[in-house]
């Protein structure tokens, strides 16, 4: 899911770790007008984010 949402707002993964079997880590880079978009994405499938 993540991956895909990430391509749709036109972002980029640029560090990806397993933190847990249960939590990974993603730093990104997107527009900033992209945030309320995959902020959803990231929502309507279920995720949650922390930080």
């Amino acid at each position: 899911m993540c991956p895909s949402a990430f391509a749709d707002c036109s972002g980029w993964i640029l560090d990806c770790r397993t933190l847990s079997p249960s939590s990974m880590e993603f730093r990104i880079e997107i527009q900033l007008r992209a945030v309320i978009d995959l902020y959803s994405s990231i929502i309507g499938s279920g995720l949650e984010l922390i930080g």
